[in-house]
This record gives C-alpha cells, sequence and structure tokens, in this order.
C-alpha cells in the first residue's frame, strides 16, 4: 500500500512490486520516493516507438494536439528502462487498467 505524506511529500510504499528487484521477490520492502512535487506530470496517447538497445528496453511516448485542420503528434518522453523496470511498468499498467475494468469506466471518457 503507498501513502503520501502531507507533510515531506514522500511517498512510502511496503509493496515489493515497487522496488524491481528481483531478489526481494515476495518480500516488503519499504521505499521512500521523495521529488514528488518536482516530477513531471506527462501525457501521452500514443506509443509510436519502441524497441531495446542490448540489454535496455527504449520506447518513446507521444501525444496528439490539432493543428488547423490535422493532427501534429509530437514525442512526450523518450524512456530508457532496464529489463527489470520494464517488467515493474508493465506490470503496473495492466493492473491500472484492470481497475479501470473493474470500475466500468467507459472507454470513450478515458481520454
Amino acid at each position: 500500500m503507498s501513502k503520501i505524506s502531507r507533510d515531506d511529500r514522500t511517498i512510502r510504499t511496503e509493496r515489493a512490486a515497487d522496488v524491481g528487484s528481483s531478489s526481494g521477490a515476495g518480500e516488503n520492502k519499504r521505499v521512500v520516493m521523495t521529488n514528488v512535487d518536482n516530477a513531471p506530470m506527462i501525457f501521452a496517447d500514443k506509443v509510436p516507438v519502441y524497441g531495446t538497445i542490448g540489454d535496455v528496453v527504449t520506447t518513446t511516448l507521444a501525444a496528439e494536439r490539432p493543428v488547423g485542420e490535422s493532427i501534429s503528434v509530437s514525442a512526450t518522453v523518450h524512456l530508457r528502462l532496464t529489463r527489470d523496470a520494464a517488467k515493474v511498468l508493465a506490470r503496473s499498467l495492466l493492473e491500472a487498467l484492470a481497475m479501470i475494468d473493474r470500475n466500468n469506466f467507459p472507454t470513450d471518457r478515458i481520454n
């Protein structure tokens, strides 16, 4: 379970999935995340590029925006992830999608 502290704006969690370490499988570990207020909020509705460079997973997220009569696609972030971080991100995204499904949110309201 994660908790955001009002005093120091850190996120404290005890979920092993958040640490991304294969050696910690099945163990609860305390993780404290700082710089929460300064981390950028990144929006994306496209994943136009993904692949690998050696053992690093790479992907580019992008967003559409109207430009006159057409649509422009602009890159919003380039991600470079270790194998372990990519697995944790993939699992986290699947769990978040399952939350949406459980709450029966219409897919046309997500964006």
